[in-house]
């Protein structure tokens, strides 16, 4: 017997593919364009993307930034383009060193807060200098600022009685009188050390509970709060302060 020849395969060829009945219609150009199913999708995809994207233009009213539709009217949005809304004046907030910070030693605490027409002092200690100041006892605060403004000043906050804290206050006080606040025990210090003054002057003291948490309106800019806190000293406490743009503990 003969050795059977296997037939080669043949290439498709797509012109004796049978074709497929086309829908015909009336225009004459549809008729003669062929389009691919995919092109179609895109295209159909595009036209609903634009008109979403102008849909949406205006019914919200503002611009788009895309590179089909490039804002509103064909306009570029941008935000230097945008009329500027001036602020509302606002006072600033100010916390004012007057003693105790970038000092020889550890002494002369005493800060002033400030905000709009109101001053509110945080503690009045003196400073014990070393050997390069002999003959000197102790340096306080330079208060020339607060004496130019103590009408402005509405209270004196103490935080506890150490003398770094309160050393000054018998010197101080008179020339910038306000009422003072403090614990019960820091109340008790600040006395004893005005009964050591040959002057009348009398602070007006109150008294504020860290336990109960009393929170006291001084001023139209400033409530405080005192806090217990640890310390080597009894009735040592912080100070909340609260302002119109925030708080502050001290």
């Amino acid at each position: 017997m003969g050795q059977r020849r296997l037939s080669r395969p043949q290439a498709d060829d797509a012109s004796k593919r049978p074709m497929q009945a086309k829908q015909k219609s009336n225009n004459s150009v549809l008729n003669a364009t062929t389009t691919r199913k995919g092109e179609v999708f895109r295209a159909q995809r595009r036209t609903s993307e634009g008109v979403n994207m102008q849909a949406s233009q205006h019914i919200i009213n503002v611009p788009v930034n895309k590179s089909v539709y490039n804002g509103y009217g064909g306009k570029q949005f941008s935000l230097a383009d945008q009329p500027k809304r001036p602020r509302a004046a606002r006072p600033t907030l100010k916390i004012i060193p007057i003693g105790g910070v970038g000092e020889m030693g550890i002494g002369k605490n005493m800060t002033a807060i400030e905000y709009d027409n109101d001053i509110i002092v945080i503690d009045m200690g003196f400073l014990f200098p070393g050997t390069d100041y002999p003959g000197i006892n102790y340096i306080t605060p330079d208060i020339t600022w607060l004496e130019e403004n103590k009408h402005r000043i509405r209270g004196h906050v103490f935080t506890h009685g150490h003398l770094d804290h309160i050393g000054a206050f018998r010197h101080l006080v008179p020339k910038i009188p306000a009422p003072v606040y403090a614990s019960r025990f820091t109340i008790g210090m600040l006395q004893r050390t005005m009964e050591e003054t040959d002057g009348s002057f009398e602070p007006q003291y109150n008294e504020l509970n860290p336990e109960a948490h009393d929170i006291v309106q001084i001023s139209d800019s400033f409530s405080i709060e005192l806090i217990r806190v640890n310390h080597s000293i009894p009735d040592a406490t912080a100070v909340v302060i609260r302002t119109p743009v925030g708080n502050i503990l001290a």
